[in-house]
């Protein structure tokens, strides 16, 4: 209801201006042109005309007279009766409109149920799954890194596992860089003396051996820490079944 009292006085204003606008136009072009008739009339009319010229003249000026004491009052009127009209008729077809609108209902959002719960944490179950053995998938299928595990090496010589681990060391690490471009926390060599400031994270450095009292603290590096320079997350796959590593291999003869 406020929105069609707003719309409706706005609507007022702009149908009077207009109307306003187009009569008083009119007028202005009529005035006109009964003024340069009875210019051209009384240029035409010497001092002894005859009484027809006279005649003419006075009544041109006659109806000018009547022209601004009657029409352009007249027509004012006439413009806000049109005015008044035409708002109406706007108005009334302008709140059917509206009226017959009606706004969309607000969506009620859904209950959870019981069953819904379990369906997402049976999803959210599988989707970690598949994250946690999406990273063995990828050195599987890069390196073989599974076979490897699986292999039984106590029929083989050290001289013999260390050829096969050769490959698989090489390929595995190229993955590693490719995805994480792992470099150390602390870029000093195992065994070098360090020092320890106060203020140190503790998820990037571990103290070891005899920790006592507050920091600063002067000890050994006995591990340089690993962190990942990039994080390159591998596409998971898209199979259904989450505890699937590696597909197993058909060849058709």
């Amino acid at each position: 209801m406020e929105m069609i009292k707003a719309f409706s006085r706005r609507s007022l204003f702009w149908i009077i201006l207009f109307m306003a606008i187009i009569f008083l136009s009119i007028d202005l072009l009529i005035f006109l042109g009964l003024d340069i008739v009875f210019k051209d009339i009384t240029a035409m009319t010497p001092e002894n005309a005859d009484v027809f010229s006279n005649d003419l003249s006075s009544w041109t000026k006659t109806v000018q007279g009547y022209f601004m004491k009657f029409f352009i009052p007249g027509s004012a009127v006439i413009s806000a009766l049109l005015a008044f009209i035409i708002w109406g008729v706007h108005r009334r077809i302008f709140r059917k409109v509206t009226t017959k609108y009606t706004p969309p209902a607000p969506l009620k959002k859904k209950k959870t149920t019981k069953q819904d719960m379990a369906a997402m944490e049976k999803e959210k179950k599988i989707h970690d799954t598949r994250m946690y053995l999406n990273i063995l998938a990828v050195f599987q299928r890069e390196g073989r890194l599974m076979d490897f595990f699986a292999e039984n090496l106590d029929a083989f010589e050290d001289a013999q596992i260390g050829a096969a681990v050769r490959s698989i060391h090489e390929n595995c690490k190229k993955t590693v860089n490719k995805l994480l471009s792992p470099r150390p926390i602390v870029d000093i060599n195992e065994g070098e003396e360090f020092i320890v400031q106060k203020g140190f994270d503790p998820d990037s450095v571990k103290l070891i051996g005899n920790v006592a009292g507050e920091p600063p603290f002067k000890g050994v590096i006995r591990h340089k820490g690993w962190m990942a320079g990039k994080v390159q997350l591998p596409t998971l796959s898209s199979g259904t079944e989450a505890e699937i590593i590696a597909p197993a291999e058909v060849e058709i003869i």
